[in-house]
């Protein structure tokens, strides 16, 4: 999944061509870096960011940038993105951080712990964690958790500071508390007449046209040393449009609204299109600015925009995509939806999003397509972008896309039934089911055997994977028997693959006397390593061996316990593989009668379970433990593990 503008602007920190170095500022930083946290927070425009940015700059830091948007409300959309990243800040001895996959949502708390721990190993001392933008989580994230446990486990020698226009949240109330963070508000980010000086010098037209200590007076005393207020003023003021003494609005909200209202009543009426087309581009780029606008000077613009300082900037040195200053997007964004009209709003937003498709911003696609009410466009890109997301264990934010969709519509959308499914299967197993078995029905009325046999897994995988009533097996084992007579072959060589495996597993579980278990489970296995999918062997792999174990076929158990300890991987097992070959370990020592070497492969998978936080095993050990203690002899020992499976 392509989304390399957005994905920069998330990790990079910000460039400005004018910034004035605000020692007394850096200062504060340099006393406040002797805790490790820092909270910068005050209203928008008051230069948390832009102080942020030149301080690390001036002060040759290291560091580690991180943008926060809505997007990181899903916690494993926040872990993916943020291991850019890392590996963007230390790309030569960098580690692919782990994801947060299903086996670790019983347990986020232990997962944030060993994420952040494997973090800070990366970071050498003196190292910034910058996370900017931070009023943008909701109040009732569980981001705010996540933080919490993070920062907890801050070495020696690395900084942490939040950007955001709130205050900390409750969650991070101790280390208010305990001292161990430092405060800079509007207080101490409010410009001093000085700085108000030092600002007006770096827009050479204006200091030498008036110097007079009185401007500089009233520029502080109108503005309230608001720096946001003060540019605005300052480029109006340089292009002689307005003088300084006229900024008088109420409020910073009504000031920001009426100087670019300004602005835009003295811009032609090709650049007034062209912002509120593009102000709907998070990041944007000049290609994707021209195809959306139809302007062939949309680079043009873009340059001539950020060389005046109309609120519009590169995002990075040498950088190709541009942004509007937050607040001044807000206002192009009110105003288009007047420009435009209900029917012109939903057609621009509906080419911008084609626009960030082609450049690969594809979740801001996403977005735009919904709010344009393009139900079409916006499945269509949801179904491209879902086997991805659920790669990258990102099964919230698939299922919040999902669900922004009328109900009538995704009622009717056999694809979105089936993905709603595998969204729930790691949290509610009978939603899952309705939603598989809706898909099935919906697929085979279609007559599309691909989904409907991707449906058919699903179901059966998730009434095993919920382990509760197995008869509910029985017709679906049925169907397949009548679908395999009437159709020789299936869509496909990995559909193949997962059937047999899911056929296997549902024999195994209800069926398990009739005479072909043993031929589907041979295929799924030969089709598994045909294809490459390891995934799919070790799932197989398991199964395979509880049948032989229950067949008493123990010497082909232990052969296909090798087979899977040495499969080729280029990534590192996920703890919950780790977790399962050790249980099958100890199955094959229990029914060879090596209760020592059991148990120690079972010491060894609960070992593995406590440093990792990934529980969801935890009563197949401690069962399987105190089988083993028991047939040693140790009724206590055998107790005390019965004891801890009750409570697992």
């Amino acid at each position: 999944m392509r989304n390399e503008p957005t994905s920069l602007a998330k990790i990079t920190s910000p460039r400005y061509e004018k910034i004035l170095p605000r020692e007394r500022l850096f200062h504060l930083l340099d006393s406040g870096s002797k805790r490790p946290i820092i909270w910068i927070s005050a209203q928008a425009g008051s230069g948390k960011t832009a102080l942020t940015a030149s301080y690390l700059k001036e002060r040759k830091l290291p560091h580690l940038w991180y943008r926060l948007d809505a997007r990181d409300n899903d916690n494993a959309a926040f872990f993916h993105n943020f291991g850019l990243a890392a590996k963007k800040a230390v790309p030569r001895k960098h580690r692919s951080l782990p994801l947060l996959t299903p086996e670790y949502l019983t347990n986020i708390s232990a997962f944030t712990t060993q994420y952040f721990e494997e973090l800070y190993g990366l970071l050498r001392s003196s190292t910034f964690l910058v996370f900017d933008n931070y009023q943008d989580l909701p109040s009732g994230s569980a981001f705010h958790e996540i933080i919490r446990d993070g920062l907890s486990l801050i070495p020696d020698g690395i900084t942490v500071i939040f950007i955001s226009r709130h205050c900390p949240p409750p969650a991070l109330a101790r280390y208010r508390v305990n001292n161990t963070m430092t405060l800079l508000g509007w207080h101490e980010l409010k410009l001093t007449e000085d700085e108000v000086f030092a600002v007006v010098r770096l827009y050479r037209e204006i200091y030498h046209k008036n110097r007079q200590d009185k401007m500089i007076k009233q520029l502080h005393e109108t503005t309230q040393g608001w720096a946001a207020g003060l540019i605005l003023l300052l480029e109006q003021a340089a292009t002689g449009n307005m003088k300084t003494d006229t900024f008088t609005e109420e409020n910073h909200r009504a000031v920001f609204n009426y100087f670019a209202n300004e602005i835009l009543l003295k811009t032609d009426k090709e650049t007034q299109d062209f912002l509120y087309k593009t102000a709907f581009f998070p990041a944007i780029l000049a290609r994707t600015a021209e195809q959306l606008t139809r302007n062939p000077k949309a680079n043009q613009i873009l340059s001539t925009l950020t060389a005046e300082n109309c609120f519009t900037y590169k995002r990075t040195e040498g950088s190709q995509a541009y942004e509007y200053h937050p607040l001044f997007r807000e206002y192009l964004l009110f105003r288009a939806e007047e420009v435009f009209k209900k029917e012109g709003l939903a057609q621009v937003q509906c080419d911008a999003a084609k626009a960030l498709e082609t450049a690969g911003q594809t979740e801001e696609a996403v977005e735009l397509f919904c709010k344009a009410g393009n139900w079409d466009e916006m499945i269509r890109l949801v179904l491209q972008l879902a086997p991805a997301l659920i790669s990258q264990g990102r099964y919230r934010t698939l299922e919040t896309w999902i669900n922004k969709l009328p109900e009538s519509v995704t009622g009717q959308t056999a694809w979105l039934q089936y993905w709603s499914g595998i969204c729930h299967i790691p949290f509610d197993t009978a939603k899952a089911r309705r939603h598989f078995e809706s898909a099935f029905k919906e697929f085979e009325a279609q007559d599309d055997q691909t989904g409907t046999l991707f449906s058919w897994c699903g179901f059966v995988d998730a009434v095993i994977y919920q382990c509760d009533d197995f008869t509910i097996l029985d017709r679906w084992i049925e169907w397949l028997d009548e679908y395999v007579k009437i159709y020789l072959n299936f869509p496909s060589q990995e559909l193949d693959g997962r059937v047999a495996c899911s056929m296997s597993n549902a024999l195994m579980y209800r069926q398990m006397e009739r005479p072909d278990v043993s031929k589907w489970f041979d295929r799924a296995w030969s089709l598994a390593r045909k294809n490459g999918d390891n995934n799919l062997l070790m799932q197989v792999g398991f199964s395979l061996m509880y049948y032989y174990l229950r067949l008493g076929y123990h010497i082909k158990a232990r052969i296909l316990l090798e087979k899977l300890q040495t499969l080729p991987s280029s990534d590192k097992p996920s703890p919950l593989a780790m977790i399962m070959l050790k249980i099958m370990d100890s199955h094959t020592q229990l029914w060879s009668g090596s209760c020592d070497a059991g148990l120690c492969a079972l010491h060894e998978g609960i070992k593995i379970a406590k440093a990792s936080e990934v529980h969801i095993k935890d009563s197949l050990l401690y069962a399987q433990g105190s089988y083993f203690l028991l047939s040693m002899g140790d009724a206590p020992g055998a107790r005390e593990y019965l004891k801890k499976m009750a409570s697992a």
